[in-house]
């Protein structure tokens, strides 16, 4: 976590509303530990899934580029994540 944002802020901005179908959802901020998730996410995605968020034909995504999408300060740069809860976590 950025030492910017306070554990009390980042809540603040944490929602766990329901789909449609009634699945219950958290959005939240991306944080430091979501690293290992969010490259898993994104190598999931089909090739035209990917090319269409990150405007990029790789297909594993090179150190450089997860890192830039990690670079996060909870000011001027911001991401969420969308999870469903499980009984471990996330």
């Amino acid at each position: 976590m950025s030492p910017n944002a306070s554990a009390e802020l980042l809540g603040q901005w944490t929602s766990c509303p329901r789909t449609r179908a009634g699945v219950q959802i958290r959005i939240r901020p991306l944080q430091p530990d979501d690293r290992e998730r969010e490259i898993d996410f994104l190598e999931g995605l089909s090739q035209q899934s990917r090319y269409f968020r990150l405007m990029t034909r790789y297909r594993f995504l090179p150190p450089h580029l997860v890192d830039q999408l990690m670079d996060i300060d909870y000011a001027q740069r911001m991401a969420f994540v969308a999870t469903i809860p499980t009984r471990k976590g996330e």
